[in-house]
């Protein structure tokens, strides 16, 4: 029979044991139904951690400009979802403005 050895975290893997992360997946759950012609997404609203329930109100779908049909569906960590929800919105509005072109997704897709 083999023998088995246990090794404590901290000799093991040094740098987790003495680390801490702010991240925490704040979960969710999105869905997107596309067709020919049309696209449906949608995502819950509970924001948590571990057991607790954050909010009840907490976006998960992002439309991407006030111009563009661009959305955004995001689950894990909250605060990147937002931030990164707010630059792609951010980069979308500056291309309109600048040079009066809307984004659409198939520029996006590369087709």
């Amino acid at each position: 029979m083999p023998s088995t050895r246990s090794f404590p975290v901290s000799d093991t893997f040094p740098e987790v044991a003495n680390s801490t992360s702010s991240y925490t997946d704040n979960g969710g759950s999105i869905i997107g139904i596309a067709g020919d012609d049309f696209l449906i997404m949608a995502g819950d609203t509970r924001h948590t951690s571990g057991y607790n329930i954050n909010s009840r109100m907490e976006k998960k779908v992002f439309r991407l400009g006030e111009e563009s049909s661009l959305v955004l569906a995001t689950v894990g960590f909250g605060a990147d979802a937002k931030s990164i929800a707010d630059t792609m919105r951010r980069a979308v509005d500056v291309c309109f403005l600048s040079i009066g072109f809307i984004i659409m997704a198939a520029g996006l897709s590369g087709e």
